[in-house]
């Protein structure tokens, strides 16, 4: 899947996921453990990343990975 890179903090971020007009998007959770890159990620990037279900049942993002333009 593709998103944009909505926020960093120090270990984690959130991805807003590309969608259609059609679908109410919401913002995936990931943690710097999941980006293969974390410390080269900015805000506005635009990465692929898989969802997966987290400890408490949420959809998070995994293999977070920056696509080169």
């Amino acid at each position: 899947m593709k998103g944009k890179i909505k926020s960093l903090l120090s270990s984690y971020g959130f991805i807003t996921p590309e969608s259609s007009e059609d679908e109410e998007v919401k913002d995936l959770f990931f943690h710097k453990s999941g980006a293969s890159q974390f410390y080269q990620l900015s805000v506005g990037d635009v990465v692929e990343y898989e969802e997966t279900e987290g400890k408490r049942g949420e959809i998070i993002a995994t293999t977070v990975e920056k696509i080169e333009d």
